[in-house]
């Protein structure tokens, strides 16, 4: 019996069409309770594919033991504003577990595409607008504006970073201080702030982003 005989056979047929929200309703309602074999005849596709799906939704079977009460806190702080590894790195979670949790909390939708539209707002505005800005008015994350801009090639001129500055955001950053004021005083966007502060190797307390 060929391979492809006996992947018919048990249901796993081979199909490259892109995961729809019902399919993935579907996976999260029966991941933890049914076989990898049975979701795959569930929804019509292979187990490898049920596997890796469910890796990307940040799904697990065997029991977690993290204390997503306390996290949330910093997912809603952080999250859209800094690369989602770098808060992976700060509370030890997997990426596609934060990125999960963010949608589940209603912070963002990481199955959405970016439209024609989008790509052309983001091409009239980028280069003079603010990212904050474009995140609001497309409904994405800050993280996500700068991510697009970058595939599409699209750059912004930014002022140098003064020895002043520096010594701000050294001063500042590692403290109960709100980020988005030292961006206010600084005159630069918050996803700057972090990005600045990371190059200059400066962490800040995750006790101090929950008690904001």
């Amino acid at each position: 019996m060929s391979v492809r005989v006996f992947a018919s056979k048990i249901g796993a047929t081979r199909r490259n069409k892109p995961w729809t929200q019902e399919d993935d309703k579907l996976l999260r309602r029966h991941y933890r309770t049914e076989r990898n074999v049975e979701l795959a005849k569930r929804i019509g596709r292979n187990p490898h594919s049920v596997r890796t799906r469910a890796r990307v939704l940040g799904i697990a079977r065997k029991r977690s033991n993290i204390n997503w009460s306390e996290a949330e806190k910093t997912i809603k702080k952080l999250y859209g504003k800094i690369d989602t590894e770098r808060i992976s790195d700060m509370l030890k979670i997997p990426v596609r577990s934060i990125q999960h949790r963010a949608s589940i909390m209603g912070i963002a939708d990481i199955s959405k595409r970016w439209t024609k539209r989008e790509d052309d707002i983001l091409r009239s505005h980028y280069k003079r607008g603010n990212a904050e800005t474009l995140a609001t008015r497309l409904g994405r994350t800050i993280y996500s504006i700068q991510k697009r801009a970058n595939k599409l090639g699209l750059s912004r001129k930014e002022k140098a970073w003064s020895a002043e500055d520096d010594e701000m955001i050294k001063n500042s950053y590692g403290s109960a201080a709100d980020i988005s004021t030292i961006a206010k005083q600084l005159k630069r966007s918050i996803h700057s702030i972090y990005t600045r502060a990371y190059i200059l190797g400066v962490k800040r307390d995750i006790k101090a982003d929950s008690a904001l």
